[in-house]
C-alpha cells in the first residue's frame, strides 16, 4: 500500500511500469502535491509541490518524465517531473474545465478533451520545445 498525505486526484504509471505518479491535493491551494513513487516497494522517489487543487487529472509522456496535468479553469500543464519544472501552459477549453490529457503512444501528440465538448491535439515538439500554448 502506498500512502498518501491527502485524497488523491490521479494516478497513473510510467511506460515502463517502475515509476508511478500521484497528484494529492485537499481542494485548497497551497495543499497538493505531485508525487513519484516506485510502485514495487512503495518507496517514495520524490514529490513536487504544484497547486494542483483545482486539477481534474494527470498523465505521463511515454518514454519521458513529462506530465500533462488538466484543470478546472481550462488550462493543461506539462511539467516535468524528473527536474520539477513547468514546460507548458495550454489554453484552449477556458472557461470550462479541461479533463483527460492522453498522449499518443509514441508521444508526440497530446490530446486533451473538455467540457467544452472539444478534443484538441497538439504537437508535443511545439509545446515541449518552445513552451508556447
Amino acid at each position: 500500500m502506498l500512502a498518501h498525505p491527502r485524497p488523491v486526484l490521479s494516478i497513473t504509471f510510467s511506460d515502463d511500469g517502475r515509476t508511478l505518479v500521484s497528484a494529492n491535493t485537499s481542494g485548497r491551494p497551497g495543499e497538493s502535491e505531485l508525487r513519484i513513487l516506485d510502485p514495487v516497494g512503495g518507496k517514495p522517489l520524490g514529490a513536487i509541490d504544484r497547486d494542483i487543487s483545482t486539477g481534474t487529472s494527470l498523465t505521463l509522456v511515454p518514454h519521458s518524465t513529462l506530465a500533462a496535468l488538466a484543470y478546472k479553469d481550462g488550462t493543461v500543464h506539462v511539467v516535468d517531473v524528473g527536474l520539477d519544472a513547468g514546460a507548458a501552459r495550454l489554453t484552449g477549453h477556458a472557461p470550462k474545465e479541461a479533463w483527460a490529457p492522453a498522449f499518443a503512444p509514441d508521444g508526440r501528440t497530446l490530446a486533451s478533451a473538455g467540457h467544452d465538448g472539444v478534443t484538441q491535439l497538439r504537437g508535443t515538439t511545439s509545446v515541449v520545445g518552445t513552451g508556447a500554448s
